[in-house]
């Protein structure tokens, strides 16, 4: 009796989030200046200058990740964080903690800038990450599209209190085939060279199937007045809300739509 009853108890399995504050560190050379060599790693991109005081992109990313990840803790989620301070991490040591964590969802937080607004979520398709015996593809591109665009969309309300208006597109792919990535249902050409070769990495590691491989641009933070409401704490807290929900709602039947299979093992050399 008792091992039948043993038998029938489900053990819960966790839920992990690894989230990706974007850049970090001191520029150097060859390691994160976003060159060729970096694999496109780049300590920062974005900066406004609000009052004479000047914020980089690397910083919001990473206090819009700590709130988010204090939020999803207390929605019994499991976080890891790619970094916790200022300091650089490479494309694939990004990819491979999402890796070595098995994370069912992993969500690079970015800002953007040169004009526009309104947050956007990027997701790589075909043709991004090339060796050479392997061409990759991106066989959960439908399921990674249906995230972003549910991270944008409750990015879009939230930020409406602050005078947000959204953006017009929700989902952007980063491939060099758009005609057929449209058949996914996602929208866009994308051209990112920074935070896109991370996501890269991690879509092509086969152990990381389960997940869901977002990089979310959160706002366009050039603006100086966008900016001020950016910084506050109200902006935090409310993007976190949002994103918490959108994650919560994932684990809790939003990802059941897609089948997902283990892929066929990479060809070798």
């Amino acid at each position: 009796m008792l091992f039948l009853l043993a038998a029938e108890i489900a053990v819960a399995q966790p839920f992990t989030v690894v989230i990706d504050p974007g850049h970090g560190g001191k520029r150097v050379v060859g390691v994160n200046d976003g060159s060729q060599a970096s694999h496109g790693a780049s300590h920062n991109n974005a900066s406004v200058t609000v009052e004479g005081k000047v914020f980089y992109e690397k910083d919001l990313a990473l206090s819009y990740s700590t709130f988010l990840a204090h939020h999803l803790v207390a929605r019994g989620m499991t976080v890891r964080m790619t970094r916790k301070e200022d300091r650089s991490v490479s494309a694939m040591m990004r990819a491979a903690i999402a890796v070595e964590n098995q994370a069912d969802v992993f969500l690079a937080i970015h800002f953007n800038a040169g004009g526009g607004e309104g947050a956007r979520a990027y997701v790589v398709a075909e043709d991004h990450v090339r060796w050479e015996y392997l061409h990759f593809f991106n066989p959960y591109l439908e399921r990674d599209a249906a995230l972003g665009r549910e991270l944008v969309l409750g990015l879009d309300e939230a930020f409406r209190a602050f005078g947000g208006r959204g953006s017009e597109k929700k989902v952007f792919v980063d491939t060099r085939f758009p005609a057929k990535s449209a058949a996914a249902g996602a929208l866009g050409l994308g051209n990112l060279k920074d935070g896109i070769r991370t996501i890269g990495y991690a879509r092509l590691d086969p152990h990381l199937y389960r997940a869901a491989v977002v990089l979310l641009e959160v706002e366009f933070m050039d603006e100086p007045q966008r900016a001020r409401w950016l910084i506050s704490r109200d902006a935090h807290e409310a993007a976190a809300r949002a994103l918490g929900q959108a994650l919560a709602k994932w684990r809790d039947g939003g990802r059941d739509h897609f089948r997902v299979e283990a892929p066929r093992k990479a060809p070798g050399r």
